[in-house]
């Protein structure tokens, strides 16, 4: 019992490794259903202040100001990208921001959560705090950031920040995905590992520990919540000057080891700063 217990343990932390927020990469979307197009909730955190009132409508007002037609009000002409107005402006604001970024690397930054798995119970506790110590690090990726779309969003707000546009965005989360559909990038989340990629690191982790692993495609999923994206856009330019990401990641993966067919749940919060 002792060594099924062992092996067990060596077997979640392999998954633990493998689900650690660790990949990134690509724009592929994936497919996307009526409900995730639907567009979340704009709104205009500051507007853009309103031009001077015309010499016409200060004598419309005050019939006794006299009239002076030499010295018409004409309003200055905008220059730069303009603050959007709805989601649609604002989704392709971002993907042209990001197009003109040139951001190849993402620094992650993440902190595990919670660990379980199925007969051996609290993973980190079983491993005196390894599990923990294996997720919590910051690594810098090479990724380029992917693209958004409306279905993507839960809600938006754009404000001015100086000579900036800064916008501000939370995702839609996303449940219970299949591991064997999941793609770099999918739905503007660019931090997940392939179900391919998965089931290599997991059989590379348990030839190392001595403990044969196969992942199961089937039955395997993985969620996204919180998401976040803040990204600063130059108002003259165009171009993204800084990117971050939030989100909070569980995979509940499903595998077999030593004959015995075992459930884990490994979750972890990340962040990710393009540079």
């Amino acid at each position: 019992m002792k060594k099924k217990i062992a092996k067990l343990l060596a077997l979640g932390m392999s998954i633990a490794l493998v689900f650690s927020l660790a990949a990134c990469g690509g724009n592929d979307l994936g497919p996307s259903t009526e409900a995730d197009t639907a567009a979340g909730a704009f709104v205009i955190d500051d507007a853009e202040p309103a031009s001077d009132e015309s010499n016409s409508d200060t004598q419309a007002a005050n019939p006794d100001t006299p009239n002076t037609p030499d010295t018409p009000n004409t309003p200055a002409e905008e220059t730069g990208v303009k603050m959007p107005t709805n989601m649609d402006e604002l989704v392709s604001l971002y993907n042209s921001a990001v197009a003109q970024s040139g951001f190849t690397t993402a620094s992650v930054t993440r902190e595990w959560v919670s660990s379980q798995v199925t007969i051996v119970g609290d993973l980190n506790e079983l491993s005196k705090g390894e599990v923990a110590r294996m997720f919590n690090a910051t690594v810098d990726y090479s990724c380029k950031p992917g693209n958004i779309s409306a279905g993507d969003i839960a809600t938006a707000t754009p404000r001015s920040s100086g000579n900036s546009i800064v916008l501000s965005i939370s995702l839609k989360d996303r449940n219970n995905v299949s591991a064997s559909g999941a793609a770099y990038g999918q739905y503007s989340y660019p931090y997940f590992y392939t179900y391919s990629d998965v089931a290599a690191l997991v059989s590379e982790i348990g030839g190392a520990l001595n403990v044969p692993v196969t992942l199961q495609e089937a039955g395997s999923s993985y969620s996204v919540t919180e998401g976040t994206i803040e990204a600063t856009i130059d108002r003259t330019s165009g171009k993204m000057t800084a990117l971050k990401t939030s989100f909070t990641e569980a995979m509940n993966g499903k595998a077999s080891a030593a004959g015995l067919n075992v459930n884990a749940t490994i979750t972890a919060k990340g962040t990710a700063n393009f540079k």
